[in-house]
């Protein structure tokens, strides 16, 4: 049996390369010799090669909006994601600082530009054009962020953790809920830490072939070193599952009364077909008819 099939996290996470300090054409300090109409396609072929998938415009204190949404539209039939940005000059230590400042979608939320407001903010007095092309340096900037961002709330941020769970290549949301149960009693399955795995009826939510190939060939695998109990009527879990013991149930005048043996057991093998093959007669009857419709 090819068990990769059925560990969910195999590829849970992907690792990708990412590109947080990227330059264009409307960068001074950016040049590009080639044709103007090719600029687009050089550009993504230029990050493609790099095997690039997440990228960052960050132009020296400036955010050219056409230029990012042309170069996005293109990027995305790569599949290559690209995020707004800036590197801004700041007025501090000897020489000046610069901060890499990464903007989330609601900065261009709507078609809108809040970004560049921003950026007008940050150097008051000057046209963009002059702290564009002179490499100035804001004396607002950690102003604003001092005002604005609780610093201990900033250095004590962490990023929420988020759970992905994929089935046969596509998360839950895209599977029916057959599909879903399917992949929910695998991820059960698969919690190797476990030595007691209760599972009530998942009859109820997957078919035949389901249980066979996904639950019970891995039951099977797993029985040395996990204890399984089942509350089920499909007769393919304990029998093809090779229950160990099975406690067959009936309620009678208020009480339940419990018949248990092995598969070995002649008594538990006639009420494995009695109650979940519908009885011998039913049982030898599809017998019959799965005989005629060999090939």
């Amino acid at each position: 049996m090819n068990t990769n099939e059925h560990n969910l996290f195999q590829n849970g996470a992907t690792w990708l390369r990412a590109d947080f300090h990227l330059h264009t054409k409307a960068d001074g300090e950016f040049s590009f010799s080639g044709e103007e109409s090719y600029y687009n396609s050089e550009y993504v072929d230029a990050l493609e090669k790099s095997h690039i998938r997440i990228g960052v415009i960050t132009n020296h204190n400036k955010f050219d909006k056409a230029e990012f949404d042309a170069l996005r539209k293109t990027l995305k039939k790569k599949e290559i994601f690209l995020i707004p940005g800036v590197e801004l000059s700041v007025n501090d230590g000897a020489n000046g600082i610069h901060v890499l400042i990464v903007f989330s979608e609601q900065w261009l939320e709507n078609g809108a530009d809040y970004i560049n407001p921003f950026l007008t903010s940050l150097f008051p007095g000057k046209t963009p054009l002059q702290y564009q092309n002179e490499n100035g340096k804001s004396d607002n900037c950690w102003l604003l962020f001092q005002n604005r961002v609780d610093r201990r709330r900033f250095l004590t941020y962490q990023t929420p953790n988020k759970f992905m769970i994929t089935y046969r290549g596509k998360e839950l949301q895209h599977h029916s809920l057959g599909q879903r149960a399917s992949a929910l009693i695998l991820f059960v399955l698969s919690q190797r830490e476990n030595d007691v795995i209760i599972i009530d009826q998942p009859e109820d939510d997957l078919d035949n072939q389901t249980i066979y190939e996904d639950v019970i060939k891995l039951v099977r695998q797993m029985k040395p070193h996990v204890q399984f109990i089942f509350a089920t009527h499909n007769p393919n879990i304990p029998v093809l599952g090779d229950a160990e013991q099975i406690h067959a149930c009936s309620f009678m005048d208020n009480s339940i009364s419990v018949q248990s043996g092995g598969l070995d057991d002649h008594a538990q093998q006639k009420t494995i077909v009695e109650i979940m093959e519908g009885g011998r007669e039913a049982f030898n009857r599809r017998k019959e008819i799965y005989q005629i419709w060999k090939p």
